[in-house]
Order: structure tokens, then sequence, then C-alpha cells
């Protein structure tokens, strides 16, 4: 498995990668016009693949003229298939997206 933030070439992907839980559910068009807002971002926009299959996402939020997403916003990951491997949580960057270790010093400094 592969995390990843996605690039321009993979927001088709994105979009199509439907939801049915109403937290981290977004409609396609409201993702494109805040994408075109600056808003969401394809490099605050990370990806879990399998393969060349999107299993996962996570969406961070920022304001237009931000130049850093808000903590945390939405993430979706397809159910386990049985015949996978054991998942290994890994907070690194790579796996946990732009802003984690900026919200946990966010997070530390101001308790």
């Amino acid at each position: 498995m592969l995390f990843r933030p996605a690039t321009e070439a993979d927001l088709d992907r994105v979009v199509a990668f439907t939801v049915d839980e109403p937290i981290s559910w977004i409609p396609a068009d409201r993702y494109l016009a805040e994408l075109a807002e600056r808003m969401y971002r394809p490099e605050w926009t990370w990806i879990a693949e399998d393969g060349d299959r999107i299993v996962g996402r996570a969406l961070w939020w920022g304001q237009a003229t931000s130049e850093h997403p808000a903590p945390w916003t939405a993430s979706t990951s397809r159910p386990r298939s049985p015949t996978a491997p054991p998942w290994r949580p890994d907070c690194s960057a790579r796996a946990c997206g732009p802003s984690t270790s900026r919200a946990r010093r966010s997070r530390r400094s101001t308790t």
C-alpha cells in the first residue's frame, strides 16, 4: 500500500472515490469548486493506493489564502479485504499527510 499526496492527474479518481457515510462525504462538485478556489488542493489531498486502486483518501481543507490546511478535515477508507495483509499504523509524514507534525506542535503550544 502506498500513501501519497494527490496530483492533478489523480483528481478524477479522487472525486470518483465514493463515500456513503455522512462525516467524510463531500459531493464531487463541491470538492471541485473549492479546489478551484484553493480551499482544497492536490497537495492537501492524500490517497492510499493498493496497486492502481484508491482504497482511501484524506482531505485537508483550508482558507484560500492559507499557507497550510486545517489540522484535519476528512478521511475515508474502503473496508479491508479478508486476504489483505495486516495493517500497521505509521504516522510518518508519508502516511499522515502534510499537517500532522504542525498540528501536534500547535496543540502542544496551546495546552
